[in-house]
């Protein structure tokens, strides 16, 4: 009985020390963690902006075929347009579709754009290549070639 008042009446819990080391041990885990996720987002971004240009034109492609016309994308130094035509092979008026700027993707830039692509209803394009710029992550160049087909080249 004695043994079980002693027990009943110990008391428990963290002392102040103890609080201040993992305390400790937790800022040093999350400076280090931080860091890490600063150094990657760079690139992160960078590849989320050449993604969603591939993307982009990949969707051009698909919706030329659906719609049996032919669809272009006009670029400009920081974003492009997604163009309907109005006929099956030589459109001579485009309707814009969509419209996409890198307002998201505040450091991204596009040069070295040596055309528009415009694809056909067979999913065919015109051969055009442009490069998708990051100031601290790289560069990509992104080419459309005639049989349609988007290719990515990591720089």
């Amino acid at each position: 009985m004695d043994g079980m008042k002693k027990i009943m009446h110990k008391q428990s819990g963290f002392t102040l020390v103890e609080v201040m080391v993992v305390v400790a041990i937790v800022g040093i885990i999350t400076s280090i963690a931080v860091a890490g996720y600063l150094s990657w987002k760079p690139g992160y971004v960078f590849r989320g902006a050449v993604s969603q240009v591939r993307g982009d034109l990949n969707r051009a492609k698909m919706r030329a075929v659906e719609t049996r016309r032919q669809c272009r994308v006009v670029f400009t130094a920081n974003g492009y347009t997604i163009e309907d035509g109005n006929r099956t092979m030589n459109s001579n008026a485009w309707t814009t579709w969509r419209t996409r700027d890198f307002s998201d993707y505040p450091q991204i830039s596009l040069s070295n754009i040596t055309g528009n692509p415009v694809f056909s209803p067979r999913g065919t394009a015109s051969q055009q290549s442009l490069r998708v710029n990051h100031p601290s992550a790289g560069s990509a160049d992104i080419a459309v070639n005639i049989t349609g087909r988007i290719n990515i080249t990591w720089l």
